[in-house]
């Protein structure tokens, strides 16, 4: 479980990472395509000398770190970009799936509010914080962040497919090919 676990916010952490469009935006997705997370963290530690305070520079390093399993790093660029921007709600969810990898799902859920509380119009924290309530046990919580982020973006395939994966968890795999087919329409 704990495997799984750990592959499922990992994805998050990687799915989630992008809060804004930036000059460097090209060259991060380039890397993370090719999983080059040494080069990335060497590329925008280079930047970081001559753009101490640039929140995306600091997400990048520590989104890379993150994803290097080097948890502690990785909360630390977040940390310093939080220090930069105090609303930088996807440096909150990154926090927590840092958090929830360490397993503590507690605090985890703690910094996923934070995220959602700091942006309460970007349908992906609510997804996200979704899979997090499920994965406590809170089937209800779940289902209505889930319902949220589809309120929020009703043509973002991801909130259809994340919702799908939930209906067949919990027993109903009815409305789970029916959002999966929603999310389909929206792709197509």
């Amino acid at each position: 479980m704990k495997t799984i676990a750990t592959v499922i916010l990992t994805l998050i952490a990687l799915i989630s990472f992008g809060q804004s469009k930036d000059k460097y935006e090209k060259y991060y997705d380039s890397l993370v395509a090719r999983g080059q997370y040494d080069e990335l963290i060497h590329f925008f530690e280079k930047e970081l000398k001559k753009y101490p305070k640039s929140e995306y520079v600091l997400r990048s390093i520590g989104h890379a770190h993150i994803a290097k399993n080097n948890l502690d790093l990785g909360e630390k660029y977040y940390r310093e970009a939080l220090a930069v921007n105090p609303n930088c709600a996807r440096c909150y969810l990154n926090i927590g799936v840092i958090f929830s990898l360490r397993e503590n799902n507690n605090k985890a859920l703690e910094y996923f509010d934070k995220a959602v509380n700091t942006d309460t119009t970007d349908a992906t924290l609510y997804s996200e914080r979704a899979k997090l309530k499920k994965m406590l046990g809170d089937n209800l919580g779940a289902l209505y962040d889930h319902n949220k982020a589809i309120a929020i973006d009703p043509n973002n395939y991801e909130c259809y497919i994340q919702r799908g994966i939930y209906n067949s968890s919990v027993g109903y795999p009815l409305l789970a090919i029916f959002r999966l087919n929603k999310s389909n329409r929206i792709i197509s």
